[in-house]
């Protein structure tokens, strides 16, 4: 409730937020928290009215916090540590299984680590424009770069599409579901049923085509 303040957690005595920084707080707090691990600790609460106690038990649950933003536009993204998707997802989805292959696509990015290795690639990939500037003035390295990137990109994408097909089928989706999901994709989004050299992503009807092949094996 409000007022409420946390004295000691497993044992470990918090001082009081007037004699240090909030920051140093919340550090304490976590570190007793990480060291506890998965086993249930004791919180002590401290009132106006007196000291109370609560048991807190971990549970298993997944890392990536996801977060809605009223947007209209079909899209979602992977940041590494977290997963945003459009309200109109929520329009193009019309089943949870359709909305699950959204999710576990994006799951699946952060899990691989796609965004920590698109970061490094498109800074090699920089530094190698830089380095070729004397010869070709940048222009055909910076191209090469820029190519290199986006097919690397496709490639995530791929494997992005085949792993959700594992997360949906342990979380008890219909994973046939997912190719249906990238059709409906596909019409609303036109310029997606083509790829080439300078697209992000394989054409929506190989991404459809290659989930039914891969279902048969997760199936």
């Amino acid at each position: 409730r409000p007022g409420d303040l946390v004295s000691k957690i497993d044992g470990v005595i918090l001082e009081p937020q007037s004699s240090m920084s909030q920051g140093a707080y919340l550090q304490r707090a976590r570190q007793a928290l990480a060291k506890a691990g998965m086993r249930s600790v004791e919180i002590e609460i401290s009132r106006p009215d007196g000291k109370y106690s609560v048991f807190l038990t971990p549970e298993i649950a997944c890392r990536y916090p996801l977060t809605i933003v009223p947007d209209a536009e079909i899209d979602a993204r992977a940041t590494g540590d977290a997963i945003v998707i459009n309200s109109g997802i929520l329009t193009l989805a019309s089943s949870d299984d359709e909305l699950a292959h959204v999710i576990g696509h994006e799951l699946a990015h952060n899990a691989l680590g796609h965004e920590r290795k698109q970061a490094n690639k498109s800074i090699g990939g920089f530094l190698g424009a830089v380095a070729d500037i004397g010869v070709v003035h940048g222009a055909l390295s910076k191209l090469g770069g820029d190519t290199g990137r986006k097919a690397f990109s496709q490639d995530f994408e791929r494997e992005a599409d085949y792993m959700s097909l594992y997360f949906m089928a342990r979380a008890g989706f219909d994973a046939s579901k997912a190719a249906d999901t990238l059709r409906k994709f596909g019409v609303d989004t036109p310029g997606r049923l083509y790829a080439n050299y300078a697209s992000t992503h394989p054409s929506t009807p190989e991404r459809a085509a290659n989930l039914e092949v891969a279902l048969r094996e997760v199936t």
